[in-house]
């Protein structure tokens, strides 16, 4: 439930970061139609990972294993496109580069490492698991999935980084 409450912060967030980097004055020109290619596709991507997200969080692995792993899967690949992405936009050549983006662009860096290096040990961990069955591997698969969802969240929350001393404002036209 708390993901599902969850998902329409983050698809607000997807559209805030997609018109963030959308904003094109900072780009140095000759490079403009990569950053637009590699925006759009994090942005669809990025879309793509959140509903991954509730698919997987809503349809146990109990309950329907084909559409839970379908979900996984999916989220994992669409959350590595989206942070791969961002990390590219992030380190984008830039005209200017404020002390808090070069920070960021750090962060997000090592956080995304950090991700894919524990998605990797969960494929490995979980084919382990069913080929051998060995004691322990399907705790410590658990295990690095969990680091895998804590890694996620912690790229996400670069957005207090990024947009920290920035208002979000949903205007209703008032005619």
């Amino acid at each position: 439930m708390g993901v599902a409450l969850h998902i329409t912060p983050r698809l607000l967030f997807a559209t805030v970061y997609y018109n963030y980097y959308g904003d094109m004055k900072h780009v140095v020109e000759t490079k403009r139609k990569g950053f637009v290619l590699c925006n759009r596709v994090g942005y669809v991507s990025h879309i793509c990972e959140i509903f991954c997200l509730l698919g997987l969080t809503c349809v146990s692995s109990t309950e329907d294993f084909g559409i839970h792993r379908n979900c996984f899967t999916g989220f994992g690949i669409c959350s590595f496109l989206n942070m791969f992405l961002s990390c590219v936009l992030s380190h984008w050549p830039r005209i200017s580069k404020s002390q808090m983006e070069c920070c960021s662009a750090k962060k997000k860096l090592y956080i995304f490492l950090a991700n894919v290096t524990s998605f990797a040990l969960v494929m490995y961990l979980y084919w382990r698991h069913n080929a051998y069955c060995e004691p322990y591997v399907y705790s410590f698969f658990a295990m690095f999935e969990y680091a895998v969802i804590m890694t996620n969240m912690a790229f996400h929350s670069i957005a207090i980084d990024d947009f920290g001393k920035k208002y979000i404002m949903l205007l209703e036209d008032g005619r």
